[in-house]
């Protein structure tokens, strides 16, 4: 009987060390794929650069639909750890889609999604291309760039609708104006309400909507040189994929899906030290991140 009990015991803890076993295996497994679908900065790597970086917005009619046209493209100069590229879609300055995409051991990626065209608007697409680079002694550096586009289109239903860049005749120019005017009225009311609640000293800070980020490929934020750019846009980009692509998480809430979303603003402080982002979510909740630098 004893010898049966001890054999009974020792099946019993080698049951209870495979369990803890495999549940430690896949806990690490899940925090290895989470960590390489997250866009974690590194020091930027100098000798890895960005060939192609293309975010491309444009309809196609069809018989009885129309689509919208949604694609990404980037390559880099060498096959890298990891790539990835996350791209965001707004019409009007709500989200209304997001592409994510990732792969390791390659200089390519490409993403494309056809939406139904339902409405006319404002669509802007903003994408953030990411590289991770690893090297001898665990050296591990990154790169993060940016594409944009956009595409207004105008009409009251699919056989009408009409698309352009850039407002030309007396029509366009007149929905160009009438949507610019109402945008802005969003986020100055979104900024307003982000003063109140959290006590924001607004009159410190510059203040653009998130898509406007792109232009900081090629100029500098003021006050920083073009390296110290890249670092604090990157981490930017990092933050908001973690706490806003991800999902949002007001305070007091649990976390919201990004999608129906306000274009954040991004508060960029004048004396060139901090970056504050205002989030408001489908169901109307406000989030706050910061980013000091």
């Amino acid at each position: 009987m004893s010898a049966q009990n001890n054999t009974k015991k020792s099946l019993l803890i080698w049951v209870i060390l495979l369990s803890l076993l495999t549940a430690i295996f896949l806990y690490f497994l899940n925090h290895r794929l989470d960590s390489e679908e997250s866009m974690i900065y590194f020091p930027e790597d100098t000798n890895l650069h960005f060939s192609k970086k293309q975010t491309t917005l444009a309809v196609r009619k069809q018989a009885h639909t129309a689509k919208l046209l949604w694609t990404t493209a980037s390559k880099t100069t060498a096959p890298s750890y990891l790539r990835q590229d996350v791209s965001l879609l707004y019409r009007n300055g709500q989200l209304v889609s997001i592409m994510n995409k990732w792969q390791q051991q390659i200089d390519a990626l490409e993403q494309n999604k056809e939406l139904t065209l339902k409405q006319a608007g404002y669509y802007e697409g903003i994408t953030a291309h990411y590289a991770e680079a690893h090297y001898p002694s665990d050296i591990i550096k990154s790169k993060t760039r940016m594409s944009y586009d956009h595409l207004s289109i105008m009409g009251k239903s699919m056989q009408s609708w009409d698309s352009f860049q850039i407002p030309v005749t007396q029509s366009e120019i007149e929905w160009n104006d009438q949507f610019t005017r109402a945008q802005q009225e969003k986020n100055r009311a979104l900024l307003k309400q982000a003063e109140r609640k959290y006590q924001i000293p607004v009159q410190e800070y510059d203040v653009f909507p998130l898509t406007y980020l792109h232009i900081f490929d090629y100029n500098t934020l003021p006050g920083l040189n073009k390296k110290t750019t890249h670092r604090v846009v990157s981490q930017l980009w990092e933050g908001l994929y973690n706490h806003y692509i991800l999902g949002v998480e007001p305070a007091s809430h649990e976390r919201e899906s990004a999608l129906g979303s306000q274009m954040p603003l991004i508060l960029y402080h004048r004396n060139a030290d901090e970056i504050l982002v205002v989030i408001k979510t489908a169901e109307g909740d406000l989030a706050l991140l910061k980013q000091t630098f």
